[in-house]
């Protein structure tokens, strides 16, 4: 289903720092090259779940941060 005109743009977590990991990570927002690909076409509630997920990779600890 396609989201109204009016609905406010989730924004990209890009960061300008466009370099990919071993794992196909990006070292600046920390989405996976899939997520980044499906970014433009994504509805307003998966990009809200990609932005988390690249949240969580860049905590301390997290298994997808750069070796």
């Amino acid at each position: 289903m396609s989201e109204p005109l009016s609905a406010p743009a989730v924004p990209s977590p890009c960061i300008g720092v466009c370099q990919l990991d071993a794992r196909k990570f990006c070292t600046g927002c920390r989405r996976h090259i899939d997520e980044i690909a499906e970014w433009s076409l994504a509805s307003s509630a998966r990009r809200i779940e990609i932005r988390r997920a690249a949240a969580l990779r860049a905590l301390p600890g997290s298994r997808n941060r750069e070796p």
